[in-house]
């Protein structure tokens, strides 16, 4: 509404008063009516914590919130710089979305895209070796088991990644692109699955070796990955290791799925912004 009346030059009021610079809303900024609360879940000296929803707009519906709020009399002038301290910390953070872990596994696979190029074997693929820098980009790391050639046969398996590692490297030492392709696969499922440990109900890790060797041990499907990475994700851990596919086509494929879901992302802003002038 403020960008509509300083756009059009017209005036607020009778007075004929005009907006010359209006200050645009923020996005952690909301209007009361998109909040709803439904249930009280719990109170503290300061406040009431309730169960809510968060209007974000015809397009996209309501989400379920938790909503803090301070009593409404009897709050001292600190208490209430102690409750904006907090709400400001929380503005600083920003969990990962659906679409920033989407790009990481994109810049991932394209970072291994260019290494499979230049025939080098990375041999350590594995979300503690992805570093993340300026605009949210991920970069490869630690080179340090990294050869140049299409195969190479390691006789001493000793202080390896098991968890990380393909079938045909378990068994037989015996490293290439596609048990690189397999431990991205792995590095996928740790993605969204904020980092946990693969395989992490299972101590032994020769239990794990067995396991995975006979078929009968496999990651299960993280919560909230997107059927079509999901998708991804199972051929990399394709046991037969000529079926899993290479990755210039990985790249293709998980950058096209990124900015589909940057066009989906900057469209409902747009449609969110529109709603509301």
């Amino acid at each position: 509404l403020i960008a509509y009346h300083s756009r059009n030059n017209l005036p607020l009021s009778a007075d004929q008063i005009c907006i010359k610079n209006g200050v645009e809303k923020s996005e952690w900024q909301l209007f009361h009516e998109q909040v709803e609360k439904t249930r009280k879940l719990g109170e503290g000296a300061f406040g009431e914590v309730w169960e809510g929803t968060l209007s974000l707009g015809v397009f996209r519906g309501r989400i379920p919130v938790a909503i803090k709020t301070l009593h409404s009399s009897a709050i001292s002038t600190d208490e209430r710089i102690k409750f904006l301290r907090e709400a400001n910390l929380m503005l600083k953070l920003n969990h990962p979305t659906e679409t920033d872990r989407v790009k990481y596994c994109s810049d991932i696979a394209s970072g291994l895209a260019y290494l499979e190029m230049m025939c080098v074997i990375h041999r350590d693929v594995a979300a503690r070796n992805c570093l993340l820098g300026e605009e949210e980009t991920v970069k490869l790391s630690d080179f340090g088991l990294s050869l140049l050639g299409i195969e190479y046969r390691e006789k001493h398996m000793k202080n390896v990644p098991i968890r990380w590692l393909a079938p045909e490297t378990l068994k037989g030492g015996r490293y290439s692109t596609k048990t690189d392709v397999w431990s991205f696969g792995v590095t996928m499922w740790e993605i969204f699955s904020d980092g946990a440990h693969p395989y992490g109900d299972i101590e032994d890790n020769r239990e794990i070796r067995h396991g995975v060797l006979e078929q009968r041990l496999k990651l299960n499907d993280p919560i909230g990955m997107p059927a079509e990475i999901l998708e991804v994700m199972h051929g990399c851990l394709l046991f037969q290791a000529e079926l899993r596919p290479p990755f210039h086509e990985l790249a293709k494929t998980l950058e096209i799925q990124k900015d589909a879901r940057l066009r989906k992302n900057r469209l409902s802003a747009i449609l969110h912004g529109i709603l509301h002038i």
